[in-house]
């Protein structure tokens, strides 16, 4: 298992596009839900996006402050990967809104890592993913 330091993404531009592409998703499902509950609002549409550009500028700041002041990659990283685990979470829950069944223990594990994330305790989170990968590997080797 890698640390987080050892986290990398495949090419520099993911930093960027990874986390645009789950908010396109995010507003996509989102805005299904609203529209199939009937309850399209343009303010709640706006509010959103503004959240939205808030995480991207989240990230365009680590990379400047990475650049500038010579920070090791991995800060902008988890930055990144931060705004990804939050929009993963939100397009899980608009997903199983949609009626499509999410096993428990993904949408569980998701769940209390955004939890953790949000009160800083990196290394239940850590621990939780971990369990998590644990057990979709156990899944996969039950299917050979």
């Amino acid at each position: 298992m890698q640390s987080l330091t050892q986290f990398k993404f495949a090419k520099e531009y993911w930093v960027f596009l990874a986390p645009i592409l789950f908010i396109l998703i995010d507003i996509a499902t989102g805005f299904l839900n609203a529209w199939k509950e009937q309850k399209v609002m343009s303010c709640r549409l706006r509010n959103g996006l503004v959240k939205k550009c808030g995480e991207l500028f989240c990230i365009a700041i680590g990379e400047i402050l990475t650049y500038a002041l010579g920070l090791p990659r991995y800060i902008v990283y988890g930055i990144a990967g931060y705004v990804i685990l939050m929009e993963i979470v939100s397009n899980i829950e608009n997903i199983a809104k949609m009626g499509v069944p999410i096993p428990a223990f993904i949408s569980k594990a998701l769940s209390q890592a955004s939890d953790d994330f949000a009160n800083a305790d990196y290394a239940t989170v850590k621990k939780d993913l971990d369990s998590a990968w644990d057990e979709i590997r156990r899944l996969k080797e039950e299917e050979k």
